[in-house]
């Protein structure tokens, strides 16, 4: 028969670790649940883990030193108990035995269902982590699959990766046509590096709404990064290149006068100083400035498509004081994987409005589109990708 064994942990990953060494792969965890050790009258104790563990027949027994053994045999005499609550006190052996028997099969038939993954559930996901996409994202989207195609579905390739490209558009957010009645102040936010100011004179001429080289609408520029002297003077060169006005503000009273001389202004563009995204101190200053203004604005957070998933989870967290919806991608041609971006904008519910694909200004700006994200996928097969980007460039 097999048998129970108990024996506590500093952590979770201590107690697995220990059972691994104790079973290797034939056992099941039965529980685990926090306890604590030594201490007098509960001061000074320990926290810990205590685990209770079935090992499963094997052709070598697992070494066990007494102590856990003597655990063991009162946890299996605490179970014989139990078991003779619930019915009569006669085969409680057997009952235990068919528990160890319904947990062996679970634990084989699992590893069964590992071993025998279907080739092209395997490739799907070879693909996504190709894209870097988060290992959660890939989880949701290839356990929606197994629920929604056939087992003959599976065994084609093609059918297997255009249903995965429809539930990667589907889950794409692109910030709808701007509504008349937007705020016309826009203040572009996010982590140093990420290209605001370049961004910002893109957005510019975008705004502009240029036709026969002169502009259909006023815009001027708002700078709060009053750190970096270079940034500065980028701006200022923007601004006079497109005949745009700049105005250099180190407070909020420098910013209510800049809106009063952008009173005309059709829209009004804030670039702010890029920071740590752990900094919260500084994040906590630009947004007692931006709050102190009393006309209605939006703000933007740029992202960099080449950031690591990780600190763009941080990135969007840290800078959720600011009510973040809209977000601008920069830098996508700087990447050939975008699954970074869209399995984090999906986790966090984020629209994309706007993507920076080069340098140059003021061109290499577009307005967001899942057909200028996917088309950056790689891996899947190329006649399959081809005509799934022409069905969606053509609606």
């Amino acid at each position: 028969m097999s048998d129970v064994y108990t024996f506590v942990a500093q952590s979770y990953e201590e107690g697995i670790k220990k059972a691994n060494e104790m079973f290797g792969k034939n056992y099941y965890v039965l529980t685990h649940r926090p306890t604590t050790k030594g201490g007098i009258l509960g001061i000074g104790a320990k926290q810990m883990i205590e685990f209770t563990c079935v090992a499963l027949p094997s052709k070598s027994a697992p070494v066990v030193s007494p102590p856990i053994q003597d655990e063991t045999n009162k946890k299996l005499k605490d179970l014989k108990n139990y078991l003779s609550t619930t019915g009569s006190n006669k085969n409680i052996d057997d009952k235990i035995n068919q528990i160890i028997k319904v947990l062996s099969e679970i634990k084989n038939s699992q590893q069964k269902t590992e071993k025998t993954e279907h080739p092209n559930v395997k490739h799907l996901v070879q693909v996504l982590r190709l894209n870097d996409f988060p290992e959660k994202y890939i989880d949701s989207l290839v356990q929606d699959l197994k629920n929604e195609l056939s087992i003959s579905s599976w065994d084609q390739k093609r059918e297997v990766e255009n249903a995965a490209l429809k539930w990667i558009a589907q889950t794409i957010q692109i910030s709808p046509p701007q509504e008349s009645q937007r705020p016309r102040v826009h203040v572009l936010i996010g982590a140093t590096g990420v290209g605001k100011t370049t961004t910002i004179a893109k957005l510019a001429y975008y705004l502009c709404e240029y036709r026969n080289k002169q502009p259909t609408r006023k815009v001027s520029f708002i700078n709060l990064d009053d750190h970096r002297v270079e940034a500065q003077a980028t701006l200022k060169k923007y601004g006079e290149y497109m005949r745009l006005p700049v105005h250099f503000c180190a407070s909020a009273e420098d910013v209510e006068k800049s809106l009063a001389l952008s009173a005309e202004s059709d829209h009004i563009l804030v670039d702010t100083a890029g920071c740590n995204p752990k900094d919260f101190s500084h994040l906590a200053d630009e947004k007692t400035i931006l709050d102190s203004m009393r006309e209605r604005f939006e703000c933007l957070l740029t992202l960099s498509a080449v950031t690591k998933t990780k600190d763009i989870e941080d990135t969007i967290e840290n800078f959720s004081m600011f009510k973040i919806r809209d977000i601008i991608v920069t830098k996508l041609d700087e990447t050939t994987g975008i699954g970074n971006i869209i399995g984090t904008l999906w986790e966090h519910d984020k629209r994309i409005r706007y993507i920076t694909n080069g340098q140059t200004v003021p061109t290499d700006f577009l307005n967001a589109t899942k057909f200028e994200l996917m088309k950056k996928l790689v891996g899947f097969s190329e006649n399959v990708i081809k005509e799934f980007l022409k069905e969606l460039e053509n609606g």
